[in-house]
């Protein structure tokens, strides 16, 4: 055991365990090979398998039991056993939202507690609406949730199957929070479980803490029969949406073009409101994959990126103007130019940049990360581009300002503030059909004309512990140089950038590095790197010692 750490006699620990310092164990059973960091604390009754690590100032509550091979974030409360899940998070929230594999980590009594604690935010009788994708595990989670609501006193608006971006919309226009519920367009193995406040973006930190708190202390209102929350449906709730979207739209201009347009829909809820307005601007559509899916299967990356460029041989075969990849719940797409070249992220941010300052003189906001190429394109077309912290929420949060045209995530998410604070891929395919009429380019010939920079990224380890001294280190190193702090440490250098951020849910750094020459954007990240490396090293405690017993 490391220095005053402690367990009483009924403490049962096996071989090859380390208890790490300050750390307490009250009638625990501790396994073979387990690793118990500093400041734990194991109540009576415990039991951690084999090959277990408990991160430093973790907790397990008693008569928990956590199965071999499991890792307990640093700061946990795990209130409950461990038995299918891989991990136990110390938060319910990362940087992308609530998130989590569907019936291990988010399983019916998870989603009902949860229910339960959002409901405990607002006083009783509030109206919270409530909306899902088509998939069978968003229905199962949400039917837990709202059960989790009523039971707590809280009214349910029950819009059943919308895009996120119509539910943000619909909880904008009506005053009135929501929850979300989707199957994770990264991984159809997870579920997102998405809350927005009564202006359509996602709760902030504050909330976020009180919700965490409320949940893992099971400081939950449960009221009486007569108080029980009431759930009342509406169906349909896009015909507000629909009218406002087509009323941002020069019309005239657009239906004069009488485009021709490939829209992968992805088995989404987007099939139920885009056709609707693509018949509004007069284009003539190949639909793919239109018909909604209860299930979404796994395809790995290959496979994916096979897909798109099928849909690019399709774009070009029937001459359309532009194909679009929509993902499921209607937030993000991929681009299709008209030869059928796919266009990445980045190139889609630009080409979209460049059409929305052409149009009208203001900001772009996109992540501290995003490339030199964007203040490049906004320099040259009068406009500014600003950076944003790195996560999609502080994006959204940024384009409220006056005078942001367009803010992107850097991930295929784009937002137009004229119309919706949110990233919204129905209207990103009017509005960049509307540019493109006005216009009377393409954007085969805008992807020609982005700025030729490097962009180099690199990923480097950085304990929790250790993550202030890299950035104290780096201030330190550039007290007299310009720099920008928007999030972590962006330095500037003669032709371009370097920046050092950390990132916020996981125990690494990203170095990024964005210039006009090549080599030097490469010598950058290897020193930045290198950088980073030496502090960790530095700050590593010596080897510990592990107790045989």
């Amino acid at each position: 055991m490391g220095q005053r750490a402690g367990g009483d006699r009924r403490v049962h620990h096996g071989h090859h365990s380390y208890i790490g310092l300050n750390s307490r164990l009250r009638g625990s059973v501790v396994c073979r090979s387990v690793t118990v960091k500093n400041g734990c604390l194991l109540e009576e009754g415990s039991v951690i398998g084999s090959d277990v690590t408990i991160g430093a100032g973790s907790s397990v509550n008693a008569n928990v039991r956590i199965w071999p091979n499991k890792e307990v974030e640093p700061g946990a409360v795990v209130h409950e056993s461990i038995i299918w899940a891989g991990s136990w998070k110390r938060g319910l929230f990362s940087s992308y939202g609530l998130t989590g594999l569907i019936n291990i980590e988010i399983t019916p009594e998870f989603a009902s507690r949860l229910g339960a604690a959002i409901g405990a935010l607002t006083t009783k009788g509030t109206e919270i609406a409530f909306s899902r994708d088509y998939t069978r595990s968003a229905r199962m989670i949400g039917r837990a949730l709202m059960s989790g609501m009523i039971s707590s006193g809280t009214n349910v608006i029950d819009l059943s199957v919308l895009p996120a971006p119509i539910s943000r919309y619909w909880s904008r226009h009506n005053h009135v929070s929501a929850v979300h519920v989707q199957t994770s367009p990264v991984d159809p193995r997870s579920a997102d479980v998405r809350i927005f406040d009564d202006h359509g973006l996602d709760v902030d930190k504050r909330s976020e803490r009180k919700l965490e708190g409320l949940f893992f202390r099971e400081d939950i209102r449960r009221v009486s029969h007569y108080e029980m929350g009431r759930i009342t449906r509406r169906d349909q709730q896009t015909e507000r949406y629909l009218e406002d979207l087509i009323s941002k739209l020069d019309l005239e201009s657009v239906r004069g073009a009488a485009f021709k347009v490939v829209l992968d829909y992805n088995n989404g809820a987007v099939a139920m409101v885009l056709p609707q307005i693509l018949r509004e601007l007069n284009c003539s559509v190949i639909p793919l994959n239109a018909a909604p899916a209860e299930i979404v299967m796994e395809q790995d990356d290959s496979t994916f990126q096979a897909h798109l460029q099928e849909m690019g041989v399709i774009t070009s075969a029937v001459k359309a103007k532009i194909g679009v990849f929509i993902d499921s719940p209607g937030e993000r797409c991929f681009i299709v130019d008209e030869t059928g070249t796919l266009l990445s992220h980045d190139q889609a941010f630009a080409v979209l940049t460049h059409l929305a300052l052409s149009a009208k003189k203001g900001m772009v906001l996109g992540p501290a990360s995003t490339s030199l190429a964007f203040s490049m394109i906004a320099e040259q077309l009068g406009g500014r581009f600003v950076p944003t912290k790195i996560t999609p929420g502080a994006v959204l949060r940024a384009a409220q300002h006056s005078e942001t045209v367009l803010a992107s995530d850097g991930g295929g998410g784009f937002c137009w503030p004229d119309f919706a604070v949110s990233f919204d891929a129905i209207f990103t395919v009017a509005r960049v059909l509307e540019l493109l009429a006005v216009s009377g380019t393409s954007l085969g010939a805008l992807r020609s004309r982005i700025p030729q920079v490097t962009h180099r990224t690199a990923v480097e380890f950085c304990p929790w512990e250790v993550k202030g001294r890299v950035m104290r280190t780096m201030m330190e190193r550039h007290l007299k140089d310009r720099v920008d702090l928007t999030d972590g440490v962006k330095v500037f250098v003669d032709d371009g950038w370097v920046l050092v951020a950390p990132d916020p849910d996981r125990p690494e750094y990203y170095i990024i590095a964005s210039t006009r020459d090549a080599g030097h954007a490469n010598r950058l990240v290897e020193e930045y790197s290198q950088l980073v490396r030496s502090v960790v090293a530095e700050a590593a405690p010596q080897a510990e010692a592990v107790v045989e017993t």
